[in-house]
């Protein structure tokens, strides 16, 4: 049974959470049902970008068992909703840098990817994707920072995985299931949900 620690930051964008965990969610129904996951974040209830409150099984500011996760899941947000504030706060840096330190799966939805701007690496810092739509200066951060950005809706890297926006969270969210669970049973759910038709590359 693999676990997963879904991060959520003040100003979220909800389409990214709902993806993941309505894959999670085929997944128990129709596939492997391999996988548990728990919502975090710094209070008992985080409110997205557009005012909706989901609750958390964890308060992140408690929590203290990390080393029962195997992957890290954080979306991106809204930066006048006060999304980098929770982002760049000592809690998520310091829980994302245990996954790093631990090689854990990290997977990134959209601007989430520049928390790894904060992050320490003992050794090689991954290429990662963020937000690629506007004035671009999403991926210029990255870039001014040394990252190498890859310009894929999706770009994988050894345990770190981005996305370039919302519209890529339901092919990301398979791509993470392939991840902790088989390619095969990611394909199964891709195809239940139409997300392997619109998305997917089974290569």
């Amino acid at each position: 049974m693999k676990k997963a620690l879904v991060l959520l930051p003040k100003g979220f964008e909800f389409l990214e959470v709902a993806s993941i965990l309505d894959v999670f969610t085929w997944n128990e129904m129709e596939g492997q049902g391999d996988i548990e996951w728990k919502v975090a974040g710094m209070g008992q209830w985080v409110e997205s970008a557009g005012g909706h409150k989901l609750s958390t099984d964890l308060n992140l500011s408690d929590s203290s068992n990390l080393e029962n996760f195997d992957a890290l899941i954080m979306p991106g947000g809204f930066e006048s909703k006060g999304y980098f504030e929770d982002l760049f706060s000592e809690h998520f840096l310091n829980t994302t840098q245990f996954f790093v330190d631990n090689a854990k799966l990290i997977a990134t939805f959209c601007v989430a990817s520049l928390i790894f701007t904060k992050i320490h690496f003992k050794n090689i810092s991954p290429k990662l994707t963020t937000y690629a739509y506007g004035d671009g200066k999403r991926r210029m951060q990255l870039q001014e920072l040394g990252f190498l950005l890859s310009c894929e809706k999706i770009c994988r890297d050894r345990h770190f995985i981005s996305c370039d926006g919302p519209g890529s969270a339901p092919a990301l969210a398979i791509k993470i299931l392939e991840m902790l669970t088989s390619k095969d049973n990611a394909i199964q759910i891709g195809k239940l949900t139409g997300i392997l038709d619109c998305y997917y590359n089974n290569k």
